[in-house]
Protein backbone atom coordinates (compact mmCIF):
# COMPACT_ATOMS: atom_id res chain seq x y z
CA UNK A 1 0.00 0.00 0.00
CA UNK A 2 0.92 3.51 -1.06
CA UNK A 3 1.27 6.28 1.45
CA UNK A 4 0.14 10.28 0.38
CA UNK A 5 3.33 10.89 -0.22
CA UNK A 6 4.02 8.02 -2.35
CA UNK A 7 0.88 8.48 -3.75
CA UNK A 8 1.77 12.11 -4.85
CA UNK A 9 5.33 10.77 -6.50
CA UNK A 10 3.17 8.58 -8.51
CA UNK A 11 1.03 11.39 -9.44
CA UNK A 12 3.69 12.66 -10.27
CA UNK A 13 5.43 10.24 -12.32
CA UNK A 14 2.00 9.91 -14.31
CA UNK A 15 1.91 13.62 -15.29
CA UNK A 16 5.94 13.36 -16.44
CA UNK A 17 5.88 10.13 -18.33
CA UNK A 18 2.68 11.41 -20.09
CA UNK A 19 4.29 14.72 -21.21
CA UNK A 20 7.43 13.35 -22.45
CA UNK A 21 5.73 10.71 -24.03
CA UNK A 22 3.71 13.66 -26.02
CA UNK A 23 6.41 15.56 -26.61
CA UNK A 24 8.94 12.75 -28.20
CA UNK A 25 6.03 12.20 -30.45
CA UNK A 26 5.84 15.79 -31.21
CA UNK A 27 9.63 15.41 -31.98
CA UNK A 28 9.17 12.43 -34.24
CA UNK A 29 6.63 14.67 -36.51
CA UNK A 30 8.94 17.73 -36.11
CA UNK A 31 12.19 15.14 -37.53
CA UNK A 32 10.19 13.38 -40.27
CA UNK A 33 9.07 16.47 -41.72
CA UNK A 34 12.10 18.43 -41.67
CA UNK A 35 14.01 15.32 -43.42
CA UNK A 36 11.20 15.31 -45.87
CA UNK A 37 11.68 19.18 -46.43
CA UNK A 38 15.24 19.07 -46.89
CA UNK A 39 15.23 15.60 -49.31
CA UNK A 40 12.25 17.24 -51.79
CA UNK A 41 14.44 20.72 -51.67
CA UNK A 42 17.71 18.58 -52.34
CA UNK A 43 15.99 16.88 -55.31
CA UNK A 44 14.47 20.26 -56.77
CA UNK A 45 18.17 22.15 -56.30
CA UNK A 46 19.88 19.09 -57.76
CA UNK A 47 17.44 18.55 -60.65
CA UNK A 48 17.59 22.23 -61.31
CA UNK A 49 21.02 22.49 -61.65
CA UNK A 50 20.95 20.12 -64.30
CA UNK A 51 18.08 21.18 -65.78
CA UNK A 52 19.86 24.75 -65.96
CA UNK A 53 23.11 23.46 -67.18
CA UNK A 54 21.28 21.28 -69.75
CA UNK A 55 19.40 23.60 -71.56
CA UNK A 56 21.66 26.71 -70.81
CA UNK A 57 19.12 29.03 -69.31
CA UNK A 58 19.26 31.86 -66.60
CA UNK A 59 22.41 33.54 -65.70
CA UNK A 60 25.72 32.03 -65.60
CA UNK A 61 25.69 31.96 -61.88
CA UNK A 62 22.65 29.80 -61.72
CA UNK A 63 23.73 26.24 -62.16
CA UNK A 64 26.42 26.65 -59.67
CA UNK A 65 24.45 28.17 -57.10
CA UNK A 66 21.32 25.56 -57.32
CA UNK A 67 24.53 22.85 -57.27
CA UNK A 68 25.62 24.71 -54.00
CA UNK A 69 22.42 24.89 -52.46
CA UNK A 70 21.93 21.01 -52.90
CA UNK A 71 25.04 20.28 -51.79
CA UNK A 72 24.71 22.32 -48.90
CA UNK A 73 21.13 20.52 -47.90
CA UNK A 74 22.67 16.79 -48.58
CA UNK A 75 25.69 18.50 -45.75
CA UNK A 76 23.06 19.98 -43.36
CA UNK A 77 20.82 16.35 -43.65
CA UNK A 78 24.08 14.12 -42.87
CA UNK A 79 25.17 16.85 -40.00
CA UNK A 80 21.49 17.02 -38.71
CA UNK A 81 20.69 13.41 -38.74
CA UNK A 82 17.27 13.99 -38.91
CA UNK A 83 16.30 10.18 -39.68
CA UNK A 84 18.35 8.95 -36.41
CA UNK A 85 17.11 11.48 -34.49
CA UNK A 86 13.36 10.23 -35.49
CA UNK A 87 13.83 7.04 -34.51
CA UNK A 88 15.23 7.80 -31.05
CA UNK A 89 12.47 10.10 -30.59
CA UNK A 90 10.00 7.32 -31.38
CA UNK A 91 11.79 4.86 -28.95
CA UNK A 92 11.73 7.35 -26.02
CA UNK A 93 7.65 8.06 -27.03
CA UNK A 94 7.04 4.34 -27.11
CA UNK A 95 9.21 3.93 -23.59
CA UNK A 96 7.54 6.62 -21.93
CA UNK A 97 4.27 5.75 -22.80
CA UNK A 98 4.70 2.58 -21.45
CA UNK A 99 5.69 4.02 -18.39
CA UNK A 100 2.50 5.93 -18.28
CA UNK A 101 0.98 2.66 -18.53
CA UNK A 102 2.73 1.35 -15.41
CA UNK A 103 2.08 3.96 -13.64
CA UNK A 104 -1.65 3.98 -14.73
CA UNK A 105 -1.75 0.40 -13.61
CA UNK A 106 -0.29 1.07 -9.96
CA UNK A 107 -2.68 4.34 -9.69
CA UNK A 108 -5.57 1.59 -10.25
CA UNK A 109 -3.91 -0.36 -7.57
CA UNK A 110 -1.93 1.31 -5.19
CA UNK A 111 -3.54 -0.36 -2.11
CA UNK A 112 -1.41 -3.97 -3.40
CA UNK A 113 1.02 -5.13 -1.38
CA UNK A 114 3.96 -4.74 -3.95
CA UNK A 115 2.70 -1.42 -4.86
CA UNK A 116 5.73 0.46 -2.98
CA UNK A 117 8.45 -2.08 -4.75
CA UNK A 118 6.38 -1.47 -8.60
CA UNK A 119 6.82 2.45 -8.15
CA UNK A 120 10.30 1.90 -7.29
CA UNK A 121 10.25 0.18 -10.62
CA UNK A 122 8.25 2.95 -12.18
CA UNK A 123 11.11 5.39 -10.78
CA UNK A 124 13.97 3.18 -12.12
CA UNK A 125 12.62 3.07 -15.93
CA UNK A 126 11.69 7.13 -15.62
CA UNK A 127 15.22 7.92 -14.72
CA UNK A 128 16.48 5.21 -17.58
CA UNK A 129 14.70 7.07 -20.17
CA UNK A 130 15.74 10.52 -18.73
CA UNK A 131 19.48 9.05 -19.47
CA UNK A 132 18.28 8.29 -23.19
CA UNK A 133 16.59 11.92 -22.94
CA UNK A 134 19.25 14.37 -22.69
CA UNK A 135 20.49 14.67 -26.06
CA UNK A 136 17.41 16.33 -27.52
CA UNK A 137 16.23 19.50 -27.08
CA UNK A 138 14.21 21.31 -23.84
CA UNK A 139 11.26 23.18 -25.33
CA UNK A 140 9.60 24.22 -22.02
CA UNK A 141 7.16 25.59 -23.84
CA UNK A 142 5.95 22.77 -25.68
CA UNK A 143 6.59 20.62 -22.23
CA UNK A 144 4.06 23.14 -20.77
CA UNK A 145 1.40 22.73 -23.38
CA UNK A 146 1.69 18.88 -23.33
CA UNK A 147 1.76 18.82 -19.52
CA UNK A 148 -1.35 20.82 -19.59
CA UNK A 149 -3.19 18.35 -21.86
CA UNK A 150 -1.55 15.35 -19.51
CA UNK A 151 -2.80 16.75 -16.58
CA UNK A 152 -6.57 17.46 -18.05
CA UNK A 153 -6.80 13.91 -18.96
CA UNK A 154 -5.79 12.51 -15.95
CA UNK A 155 -7.88 14.36 -14.14
CA UNK A 156 -10.87 13.65 -16.22
CA UNK A 157 -10.20 9.75 -16.10
CA UNK A 158 -9.81 10.28 -12.30
CA UNK A 159 -12.57 11.54 -11.48
CA UNK A 160 -15.23 9.53 -13.78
Amino acid sequence: MLTDHQLNRLWDELIAAQTRSYYFGELVHKYQRRQNQITFLSLVFSSGAAVVFLLQLGNAWAAPAAAFVSAALSIYSLVAQNQKRSIESADLHTRWAEITTECVHLWESWFDENAIERLGQIEKHAAEASKSSTQFPANKRAMARWMELAEAHHRESTAA
